[in-house]
């Protein structure tokens, strides 16, 4: 999968994840992570990013990782190799 198309996958990930948390979300401003199967991306709350205000900001988020077939692996704040999500079920 090409990084456009993961990127694409990455948007779509956190419209859905927008609408369960009831939070405006966006893209930490850093470049996706190429992984070996599968592109790695950060995300935090809106507010957090245009602000850098501490209290804004969401805990326990981590990466969410676009593996090459499509399927969305979420980490956790504790998950801070993105490669080994790789091993988990989307």
């Amino acid at each position: 999968m090409n990084e456009e198309t993961a990127t694409a996958a990455f948007t779509a990930f956190l419209v859905r994840k927008q609408t369960a948390l009831g939070e405006e979300l966006g893209r930490v401003p850093i470049p996706a992570e190429r992984l070996s199967a599968g592109w790695a991306f950060y995300y935090q709350s809106s507010a957090y990013l245009e602000t850098g205000n501490f209290g804004d900001q969401l805990v326990g988020l981590g990466p969410a990782v676009i593996k090459d077939d499509g399927t969305v692996i979420e980490g956790g704040s504790l998950d801070r190799q993105p490669e080994k999500l790789l091993s988990r079920e989307g």
